[in-house]
């Protein structure tokens, strides 16, 4: 798995940005979205999962619990079905009209079969060897041959399809329309025979009779249709808000979910009466049967479980706790195992129903979410959140060198510089881990109120600041002890958050949910971790950036395309400006004193000056611009937008090359040792790597990189600062990647065997004003000369 794939070299403009590689991530089988739908290949025992969204299909290994290949797909599946005649495996793209037919031998895409418009449910007719698609929009059944996947012809239908059946006791289809009326068709010749008031599905057929049982929860009850004489046998009221249903074949009962009831009602398909109203829990839905040990597994989607229910006793036996919104549940009796597929986890996870215990998990989804850079080690942290893992890659060779376990969902990351480790938030694990990247291991796990999201580096006191937006406080990890020394009450749902070095404070974004969104930021003093301060800007508060020259704070306010001017220092709002549709990203360009500002619905990056918060330009991007990040060599912005990254260059503010990654483009972080920028590439599992080869001297401006002057030189444990030819003596600052200021430096020699090994920067101004006894300020900095020093150990 630890593989890097060299798609293409694409330059962009002529000024030299291409993508150099992408980075398969160990994790890069996945890419489904809200797993909702799962068949089962009982020739190669394979489980294959489809969503709501995402561009493929996953096929897991159900002995071994792996997965073991992606296939492609356009996107949204409709319906699922497995041909036991053939090995082949259908699923429906409900967005292009396709069928998708897969070698269940080789988990290869072999056909694409083109059918009417919204297809949907999928069923197999065994004795003929046919599927039959629901085409939703059409109002049709497209019927597809077994062997050679052709559409051999579309039967017309008198409302909308919502459910398909086969039922092999009497060779025929079933299909339930939304105006709840049941077609049934003749297995043989394809011909209707009936149309039944019964109830819009789903489905299920009695395996010792002739019986088929729809679901019509407009009634509230299972309607029961006599397979041999296509009439309406009996109606059994149930419980309100219909979901699944399923048959036991050992005890010949019907089981059905009520949604809003929270029960599963028992019928004894004999007299069809109801025996019994199981009380499970809330949102039950998918069913499914265990003839091995004669129980009924119902998920519930609201409590996050699976009920165990005994077929005979008709009690709960278990319940099973799973991720977020079980649906779809698959039983495999190879193994004797129940697979759920969680809708808002991106993962399936997998039941052994002799202990009725998950014994996997396996994630599905878009795996990077988040990544950062340690100049130290020269490597590039990325969190995948439903495998809750961090990949570790290599610098210089793009490798990658590893991935660690942190916990459940591993949402975002930060970099400490002062004990060489990464810290990330594991969300649903509620837990902040320590990474030492010495040596590339978890050393904590650190436990933390609910659900932790969003996470930001203070060095004052060497701490980690991550929200808990289910406990609306924000959690203090010293990083020292890798412990807990503070929890900060703040505003509805916290998310992201921002450090002021020169006032010692952290401001943290409250976005609430809808529709009460928030419209405050929280405010925390870092030396006594206590809020200090609730500023009221914008409706849904979503990003924030600092500017260290004018000690400012800025918040971007999505509901009202407004952006907030924070005063650093009072923490008042000095401005409110209009910025544009739903804006998101910030970053803040350090030698040009801007601000960009990234809107989604404009499909545009908005330009401020930092000075007088007023708006200088607005660079159309196109594609909903959402991530963005500065490199202050090459003084240019990189944007992330659709299926592209594009460069802004800071000194006009125009787009000066756009790089394709071929897919959907996320989070940035930059490598300053060798300009490469790294761009998540989530729906693919990867990492794009982006190569600036421009030199120096051209994303430069107005002489203030110098490209030929005696730069800084490190000799043993000493660094020779040589200001810049024509200043007059200036002081100067080591400052690292993220704009921190390490240390002053002299002209000569300047001691720096206490600062760790990494990248930083000398800058320069022309004045020892704002500079003298101040560790972290930088914003004193006026027409600076920037210089790149690598220390090493």
């Amino acid at each position: 798995m630890k593989t890097v794939t060299l798609l293409c070299c694409l330059t962009a403009a002529a000024l030299g940005q291409v993508l150099e590689q992408v980075i398969r991530l160990p994790d890069s089988i996945s890419g489904v979205k809200s797993p909702s739908c799962l068949t089962y290949n009982y020739i190669d025992s394979t489980v294959y999962v489809g969503g709501l969204s995402g561009d493929c299909v996953i096929a897991i290994d159900a002995t071994a619990f792996k997965k073991i290949a992606r296939l492609p797909f356009a996107d949204n599946v409709g319906g699922m079905c497995y041909n036991g005649n053939s090995n082949k495996v259908y699923y429906s793209s409900s967005r292009s009209s396709r069928v998708t037919v897969a070698d269940g031998q080789t988990n290869s895409v072999i056909d694409t079969v083109r059918v009417g418009a919204s297809p949907s449910a999928l069923c197999h007719n065994s004795e003929n060897n046919r599927v039959y698609c629901a085409n939703v929009s059409d109002w049709n059944l497209s019927v597809i041959d077994g062997v050679t996947n052709e559409v051999v012809r579309e039967l017309e239908l008198y409302g909308s399809p919502s459910a398909l059946l086969y039922n092999p006791m009497v060779n025929k289809v079933y299909c339930a329309q939304s105006d709840r009326r049941v077609v049934v068709f003749d297995g043989a010749t394809d011909t209707l025979l009936a149309a039944v008031e019964a109830g819009a599905g789903p489905l299920c057929h009695n395996s010792q009779g002739t019986e088929v049982y729809v679901v019509n929860a407009y009634n509230q009850e299972v309607t029961v249709v006599d397979g041999a004489t296509n009439e309406v046998k009996s109606r059994v009221y149930v419980g309100r808000g219909g979901g699944g249903i399923c048959y036991d074949s050992v005890d010949n009962r019907v089981f059905s979910s009520n949604r809003s009831d929270g029960t599963v009602t028992v019928i004894d398909a004999g007299p069809d009466t109801v025996i019994t109203a199981v009380q499970v829990g809330l949102d039950p839905r998918g069913l499914c049967y265990d003839p091995i040990d004669n129980r009924v597994y119902t998920s519930s989607s609201s409590s996050d479980s699976v009920w165990v229910i005994d077929g005979t006793s008709l009690e709960v036996v278990a319940v099973v706790a799973t991720w977020r919104r079980p649906r779809a549940l698959c039983y495999v009796p190879q193994g004797n195992r129940v697979f759920c597929a969680n809708y808002a986890s991106d993962n399936v996870c997998v039941v052994d129903c002799g202990t009725n215990r998950v014994v996997a998990t396996l994630a599905v989804g878009s795996s990077p979410r988040d990544l950062c850079y340690n100049p130290q080690n020269n490597r590039v942290y990325i969190t995948s959140v439903p495998s809750g893992t961090v990949s570790v890659i290599d610098g210089p060779s793009n490798a990658v060198l590893g991935t660690l376990q942190a916990g459940i969902q591993a949402w975002h990351i930060c970099y400490s510089p002062a004990c060489d480790r990464v810290y990330c938030t594991t969300g649903y694990g509620a837990t902040v881990c320590a990474i030492d990247c010495t040596a590339d291991t978890v050393m904590a796990e650190i436990p933390v109120e609910g659900w932790p999201y969003g996470i930001s580096y203070c060095p004052d006191g060497d701490k980690v600041y991550a929200t808990s937006w289910v406990s609306d406080l924000v959690n203090v990890v010293d990083c020292s002890t890798n412990s807990i020394v503070a929890e900060v009450g703040t505003g509805p749902t916290p998310v992201v958050l921002c450090h002021n070095p020169q006032n010692r404070k952290m401001y943290c974004a409250n976005q609430g949910n809808s529709p009460g969104w928030d419209r405050t930021v929280t405010v925390i003093d870092c030396v006594a971790d206590t809020a200090v301060a609730t500023v009221e800007v914008g409706l849904k508060p979503q990003g924030l950036c600092y500017n260290p020259r004018r000690n400012k704070v800025y918040c971007t306010n999505a509901e009202d395309s407004t952006l907030s001017v924070i005063d650093g220092e009072a923490d008042t709002v000095l401005a409110t400006v209009s910025v544009g549709g739903r804006p998101g990203g910030l970053c803040y360009s350090t030698r040009r004193n801007l601000v960009y500002c990234a809107n989604s619905d404009s499909d545009n990056v908005i330009v401020l000056d930092g000075t007088a918060d007023t708006l200088v330009a607005a660079v159309q991007v196109g594609g909903a611009p959402g991530g963005l990040l500065y490199d202050e060599l090459k003084d240019r912005v990189y944007c992330s937008l659709g299926d592209y990254v594009s460069m802004i260059d800071c000194r006009t503010n125009v787009v000066v090359g756009t790089v394709s990654v071929g897919s959907r483009a996320g989070a940035l972080c930059l490598n300053p040792s060798n300009s490469k920028a790294y761009c998540l590439l989530s729906a693919i599992g990867s990492v794009g790597v982006i190569r600036d080869t421009t030199p120096a001297a051209l994303g430069a401006t107005s002489g203030r990189m110098r490209g030929r002057h005696s730069g800084p030189t490190v000799v043993r444990g000493m660094l020779m600062y040589r200001p810049t030819a024509g200043s007059p003596q200036p002081l100067a600052g080591l400052v690292d990647i993220t704009g921190r200021r390490v240390m002053e430096l002299r002209p000569g020699e300047n001691d720096i065997r206490h600062v760790a090994p990494g990248v930083y920067f000398v800058r320069e101004e022309g004045s020892a004003r704002g500079l003298a006894g101040c560790a972290s300020r930088i914003q004193g900095f006026k027409d600076p000369s920037v210089r790149k020093v690598v220390i090493q150990k």
